[in-house]
């Protein structure tokens, strides 16, 4: 990596920096950093959170970066570089240091920030270039990736609010939208409040979404107070009590074996393309020996509210229009969807993923692959298959 101060100068004719605006330099060390001034360095830097130049700037009690995006083509900056800002006290670096002490070293995204944060002490001594890669890049991807929430709600502490990301992502977005959907079903529920009454609760808590209010989380996602309290009475929509008993399970096998007998369809085959007539068969199958039905569920209940289903034309959709407001009541949990897209997007990366059909017994998802049902309707073989590039 190349390292630069910005100049201060005013004009072409400058002996430091011989009009370029910037004066070359070493790897600096925290210590050195002179408050107000930026430090450039240039990458590249790859993984997740790539980017092809960073500035880094010392406020009183602040750390500021600003990331411009690399072509993913040649590695430099791109013609349309896009920019990130992350700027957080640095009082957090210590209490992230402390949460690996007390509790040892996190097994996710944030493992190796919190690790350096333990092995290495001493702030003065670590370089710029440790401070972009590991701490400027380490925020970042903890508060993007929820973890920041996970240690507030588990440890009680406020590390969110010494963070701003700009600018947010979607999945951020999601979270807050999904908390505050979350923080209005527990309060409605337990306390038996009205939902007004739990908005205003949600403001007053200051372990909130960072303190910001419902009509900002509403106007970020793009949401109105009417579809909140669409998805606040979906959630609470009590569980159906189907359950797949035995004599569902028989009739269910029966089905199966009736639907492929005098057919060259297999149970794997009917989920590329029959899947939604089989469900149609295996629910008419439960009615006429006089048993309950159960729900249909299709991959356009993983969208948005507001992703227009107009937008289909054909027999895919984007996984990117799948969110976690609108999955997290179907059994899939964030963290997993996150690492589920990242493994579907290494072989498909336009995220497309074919429209899929399957029925739930009100605590198992299933489909003519796995009768025996999942919690978790992506552990379907259907789904599974497209994390390893098929289907």
């Amino acid at each position: 990596m190349k390292f630069s101060i910005v100049c201060q100068c005013t004009g072409v004719g400058c002996n430091l920096c011989e009009g370029t605006g910037f004066i070359p330099s070493t790897d600096l060390h925290f210590a050195d950093l002179k408050e107000g001034v930026s430090y450039k360095v240039i990458g590249p830097y790859s993984d997740e959170f790539s980017f092809a130049e960073a500035y880094i700037k010392r406020g009183t009690d602040t750390l500021s970066f600003t990331f411009t995006s690399q072509d993913e083509a040649n590695g430099g900056q791109s013609q349309n570089a896009e920019l990130r800002i992350v700027v957080f006290k640095i009082e957090l670096l210590g209490l992230l240091r402390n949460i690996g002490i007390k509790y040892g070293i996190p097994e996710n995204e944030s493992e190796f920030l919190i690790k350096h944060l333990v092995d290495y002490q001493d702030l003065d001594v670590y370089q710029v270039s440790d401070l972009v890669e590991v701490i400027g890049v380490g925020i970042e991807e903890a508060e993007m990736t929820g973890n920041l929430r996970e240690w507030d709600s588990k440890y009680g502490t406020t590390l969110r609010c010494m963070v701003s990301i700009l600018p947010k992502s979607e999945w951020s977005v999601d979270l807050d939208y999904a908390e505050l959907c979350g923080y209005i079903v527990d309060r409605m529920n337990r306390d038996n409040v009205t939902l007004l009454w739990a908005l205003r609760e949600f403001e007053k808590d200051r372990s909130n979404a960072r303190g910001v209010s419902v009509l900002d989380i509403l106007v970020r996602s793009v949401k109105t107070l009417g579809q909140l309290e669409r998805d606040i009475m979906l959630k609470m929509k009590p569980v159906q009590p189907f359950i797949l008993s035995k004599k569902h399970k028989e009739v269910a096998e029966k089905a199966l074996q009736s639907y492929i007998e005098f057919s060259p369809l297999t149970p794997k085959s009917i989920n590329r393309g029959c899947c939604e007539d089989f469900a149609e068969y295996l629910n008419s199958s439960y009615t006429s020996e006089g048993l309950s039905s159960h729900e249909t569920f299709c991959t356009f209940d993983f969208i948005s509210s507001n992703v227009s289903l107009s937008d289909y034309t054909g027999d895919c959709e984007c996984i990117k229009d799948w969110r976690e407001d609108s999955m997290s009541s179907l059994g899939v949990p964030f963290k997993y969807f996150q690492e589920y897209r990242k493994k579907v997007e290494k072989f498909e990366p336009k995220s497309l993923v074919c429209y899929h059909v399957w029925l739930y017994d009100g605590k198992y998802h299933y489909d003519s692959e796995c009768l025996d049902g999942v919690i978790n309707p992506l552990e379907l073989p259907f789904f599974q298959r497209l994390t390893m590039g098929q289907n």
